[in-house]
């Protein structure tokens, strides 16, 4: 399988590990199995999305835009809650900054970075940062 979610109560992540050649269908399938249950959407307080394992990403620009409409729709349930998305290559950064620009009215919660150390380090600080504005 070209994705596997991991569901991390201890800190309220939802963690997406990407790898392999990435289809549309595959794509797809992933985006319906992580927003199937809207509880989701207030339980876990980040998302990180990990592509750094992918060696081909075959998924167009309508699927990324409505992945994007959807991830944008759940962070209004959870308005201090934080995305992170980890490439490996210049073409998936433009795909991650794509991601980001259709996100609307959350693109200042969501992060594009090279490697997951960096991810999980913003969104700690994030995070941090959100809740004690509260």
């Amino acid at each position: 399988m070209p994705y596997q979610i991991e569901y991390r109560d201890s800190d309220g992540g939802v963690i997406t590990h990407y790898s392999g050649v990435l289809t549309e269908a595959e794509f797809l399938a992933c985006t319906e199995e992580k927003f199937a249950n809207p509880e989701i959407f207030t339980r876990y307080r980040y998302s990180i999305s990990d592509f750094s394992e992918v060696t081909e990403f075959k998924v167009g620009l309508d699927l990324i835009k409505e992945n994007a409409m959807l991830s944008s729709q759940a962070m209004q349930a959870n308005q201090t809650g934080v995305m992170a998305i980890v490439v490996n290559s210049v073409l998936l950064i433009g795909m991650g900054n794509l991601w980001r620009g259709n996100t609307l009215d959350i693109d200042d919660r969501v992060g594009v970075f090279r490697c997951s150390e960096e991810a999980q380090a913003w969104v700690h600080k994030e995070l941090q940062r959100r809740e004690s504005a509260d």
